[in-house]
């Protein structure tokens, strides 16, 4: 599984969203930007800047039981459009549900 901060470097490629509209979603400014979407870089970012760089993307950052972590990586490996990626929550939520 992807870290978390790959995974916000995938979906801002995914949206094809520059470094200029993330500054404008979030307040961050884009010499920090620069830093934190620079795959050759390491950074180690709080939680609450993980949430506030996820909701400019149009996600949401959840915590996966380890028992259901590859039902997750499933349904999330299926999805192909950013219209599908953004249902995916309600989806998510019902098949963990299911599991119990």
């Amino acid at each position: 599984m992807l870290s978390i901060i790959d995974q916000l470097r995938q979906r801002r490629a995914d949206l094809k969203f520059s470094l200029t509209t993330l500054e404008k979603r979030t307040g961050v400014a884009l010499p920090r930007l620069s830093v934190i979407f620079n795959p050759q870089k390491t950074v180690d970012l709080r939680l609450s800047s993980i949430e506030v760089l996820a909701d400019a993307l149009d996600a949401e950052v959840v915590v996966v039981p380890k028992a259901s972590v590859a039902l997750v990586q499933s349904l999330l490996s299926s999805q192909t459009s950013p219209m599908v990626v953004e249902q995916t929550p309600s989806a998510l939520e019902r098949a963990l549900s299911r599991r119990g």
